[in-house]
């Protein structure tokens, strides 16, 4: 069946794993002191932030901020009255291993394999340096979704990201210049100029499994 995906070559990516990425060989082990492992956790501070923060009216933008901060900036995509909400679970966390891993890939300039170090590397893959994925292996069909202002995927990464896809089922780029990445899921526009698209494209998908050639 047709699978969301999400683009591996970050080369271009914007603020703030593109300020961290020279950093790589320390970070690690600070991120893992400060958070056990995880990067950005939804926890007392955020929750905090989110109940007497961004409940008020005149600090709203200090809570924008963060949210522009990770993903570009989109005023008008941004639904104010959700915002306290948003932010009692945005960031939500993730691993640090992931968080590094992205900026080992903007180093690289490749989609590889989280790099261990020469000594890890021939432990875990047996070569001195991590090994690329192949992105021309991807046989199932890929539907695509991007914008401008992504800065966790960026225009040009997308284009050479589809370069490389050989089932590439569909492209749509969201028609609202400041889309960035928090939007496809909590952009006010969402349900009218994006999830019409997905949702079309599964159906197309759907209906081509029902032909008679698709049938045991």
């Amino acid at each position: 069946p047709m699978k969301p995906f999400l683009i591996q070559y970050v080369e271009h990516m914007q603020r703030p794993n593109k300020y961290l990425a020279p950093f790589t060989g320390s970070i690690q082990w600070i991120i893992d002191y400060l958070g056990g492992g995880e990067f950005l956790p939804s926890n007392f501070i955020m929750d905090f932030l989110a109940s007497y923060v961004c409940d008020s009216s005149s600090l709203e933008l200090a809570c924008e901020s963060v949210l522009f901060l990770l993903c570009g900036f989109d005023e008008a995509q941004l639904n104010q009255t959700m915002l306290s909400t948003i932010t009692h679970h945005t960031p939500a966390g993730t691993s640090t291993s992931a968080v590094v891993h992205y900026a080992q890939e903007i180093n690289s300039k490749k989609f590889t394999h989280y790099d261990f170090g020469k000594e890890g590397n021939n432990e875990a893959y047996g070569q001195d340096d991590p090994p690329e994925f192949s992105i021309e292996a991807i046989k199932v069909p890929v539907a695509t979704y991007w914008s401008q202002n992504d800065w966790l995927a960026q225009p040009e990464d997308v284009l050479r990201f589809l370069t490389k896809l050989p089932n590439n089922y569909a492209t749509y780029e969201v028609p609202f210049e400041l889309w960035n990445h928090l939007d496809y899921l909590y952009g006010i526009d969402a349900k009218t100029i994006l999830y019409p698209e997905i949702i079309k494209n599964m159906n197309a998908y759907l209906s081509t499994l029902h032909q008679p050639e698709n049938c045991i």
